[in-house]
């Protein structure tokens, strides 16, 4: 190799990358101490940056629908500014989300508290109506009493068990709220910071957008450069293209179970109907877990509208799986079902609900790259997809 001047420089970054890698590797505490403190530090930045990337998918369309709206006005002599039209749609954007928000508070959380508290108050005349229907079973059908006895299940144990979890849930919200108490000034302090660090991405995103390629076209060689800006373009695509996708799905479930629900007049139709929307932002699970807390509240009240419920769910669970997701969602992030599946298991065992969140679409980047990859080497080599089949 000749020694040039890009070589040798090249050959310093990697002495350089190769030294702090080693001094890091001696000295993990260190930089775990330190990184923790960056990463507290970047925490209101992150996440201010991850709130305008979610805002701008609807404030995008506001957008574009204001500007669409004055364009067909045959009155208006010139276009709306675009500074007017920015900071309308940012406003409508906030307003929308600080509504959804405020909705959910005050709707759900007392609507919550009510039904554990109910559940609780109900539980010992639920557990004798409980007693007496099995009684009732086996005296009608004795094979059923062989059956339970055979396994010696404990129903007092099982409904001790039922009532303690649920005081300790509440137990566990109310030791949170208290935790959270004693940090609020630093809560409110990250969250005004990452809002308005968000206000201003939003506000500033072009300008933002050029700074970045500037930034990326002076420090890496050009083609690396198209590639890099290429990669990020993919990513932003898909992720709004999923968190709209299943925005939408999810205010479609929730409204068809607030609707049906309130035709049959099952209790706690709001409640339900707001989780059930909630938890369908998580793809496959989330919409399952819903009916669990669905069934868990109706039993507790009545058993039979309980499992009325149930059925109800498998219906409507049908109708949105088969004609409902394919036509809102569809293929908007481009990954075959199996990988959702794996992309949803390693998301949700490293980080949790945000993790099922994020690998779908971070998955979906990576599978479009390594299919051009692949369909390039395959071009190069002149293989036909007669030979190999098609996708």
């Amino acid at each position: 190799m000749e020694l040039n001047k890009n070589n040798i420089r090249k050959i310093m970054i990697i002495i350089v990358v190769t030294l702090l890698l080693y001094f890091g590797l001696l000295n993990l505490d260190v930089v775990r101490e330190y990184f923790g403190i960056f990463t507290k530090i970047m925490t209101p930045f992150i996440a201010g940056a991850s709130l305008a990337f979610i805002l701008n998918v609807p404030m995008r369309w506001i957008e574009k629908s204001i500007a669409s709206l004055f364009a067909r006005r045959k009155k208006a002599k010139k276009p709306v500014s675009k500074g007017l039209l920015r900071i309308s749609s940012l406003l409508i954007t906030l307003i929308l989300f600080i509504g959804v928000i405020v909705a959910i508070v005050f709707l759900v959380v007392p609507e919550l508290g009510r039904s554990i508290t109910m559940i609780i108050d109900k539980y010992p005349a639920f557990s004798i109506r409980a007693q007496e229907a099995i009684t009732d079973l086996t005296v009608k059908y004795p094979a059923i009493k062989t059956y339970i006895i055979s396994y010696n299940i404990n129903w007092d144990t099982i409904g001790q068990t039922i009532l303690n979890f649920t005081k300790m849930a509440g137990g566990n919200v109310l030791s949170s709220t208290i935790g959270v108490a004693t940090s609020i000034v630093g809560v409110i302090f990250n969250s005004i910071i990452a809002f308005v660090f968000a206000v201003n991405i939003l506000l500033q995103k072009e300008k933002l957008g050029v700074q970045t390629k500037r930034l990326f076209y002076a420090f890496l060689p050009e083609q690396a450069a198209d590639k890099t800006l290429y990669v990020c373009t993919l990513s932003s695509n898909t992720f709004a293209r999923f968190l709209s996708g299943q925005g939408r799905e999810s205010l479609i479930l929730g409204s068809m179970f607030l609707l049906s629900m309130s035709i049959f007049k099952f209790p706690y139709a709001l409640l339900i109907s707001i989780l059930i929307a909630v938890l369908a932002l998580i793809p496959m699970f989330g919409a399952f877990i819903g009916c669990c807390f669905g069934v868990f509240f109706i039993l507790i009240v009545d058993p039979v509208k309980a499992l009325w419920f149930l059925v109800l769910f498998i219906i409507l669970q049908q109708i949105e799986g088969n004609i409902i997701y394919p036509r809102v969602v569809g293929g908007s992030i481009g990954l075959p079902s199996i990988w959702v599946l794996v992309a949803v298991t390693v998301g949700g065992t490293l980080y949790g609900v945000v993790g099922m969140l994020v690998f779908i679409p971070m998955s979906s980047v990576i599978y479009v790259l390594i299919r051009e990859i692949i369909n390039k080497r395959l071009s190069e080599k002149m293989i036909s997809e007669e030979k190999i089949g098609k996708q």
